[in-house]
């Protein structure tokens, strides 16, 4: 199966109860993540995969141990920026991982509130990954372009403190303290 470096950070997320089958699951989600993410970068120059663990780490942060809470965060990228199909992920991980990551993935020039939207009619679950993708987007905002970052800055400030407010509190409290440190270095 090849080197599992960082895969104990990531099983250490897992709920402690859970039974052997969800720590394989969890094994089988992240190492097809790094498979399919390869070297990839994101556009604050960091690894794909790396986001993809943050995320699933603020999941777990915010109270959602469970594994295909975990593997959607791992996975939900892959959509959007590699060969992997609906299909593949639903026979891999079933039908709840698909809908989440499904949820969460932006079509090409898609406007923050669409995909804001389509978290919230996907559910509860489907919010708290959009957030903590976006709560991870915000630490590494610093990273982007000018023009970017005023945009995305602009869009958590509008969409998703808001919703986050509404629906995850705490998350709020996070993701407001992570803006004022982005925009106090900007200063």
């Amino acid at each position: 199966m090849g080197d599992d470096t960082g895969f104990g950070a990531i099983l250490g997320l897992l709920d402690p109860s859970a039974p052997p089958e969800a720590h394989r699951a969890l094994r089988e989600a992240y190492l097809w993540a790094r498979e399919l993410y390869g070297d990839q970068r994101r556009q604050d120059s960091y690894s794909v995969l790396t986001h993809a663990c943050s995320v699933a780490a603020d999941v777990s942060r915010f109270g959602h141990r469970d594994p295909e809470m975990l593997a959607s965060a791992l996975l939900h990228d892959v959509l959007e920026v590699t060969h992997a199909s609906p299909t593949e992920i639903e026979r891999r991980f079933g039908p709840r991982v698909l809908r989440l990551v499904e949820a969460l993935t932006h079509g090409p020039g898609e406007p923050t509130a669409v995909s804001a939207q389509r978290a919230l009619e996907a559910g509860e679950d489907a919010v708290l990954l959009r957030l903590c993708d976006r709560l991870d987007g915000l630490r590494r905002s610093r990273l982007r372009s000018p023009l970017s970052r005023s945009r995305f800055l602009a869009a958590t400030h509008e969409t998703y403190i808001p919703l986050a407010e509404q629906h995850f509190p705490a998350l709020a409290t996070t993701m407001r303290q992570a803006l004022r440190e982005v925009e106090q270095t900007l200063e």
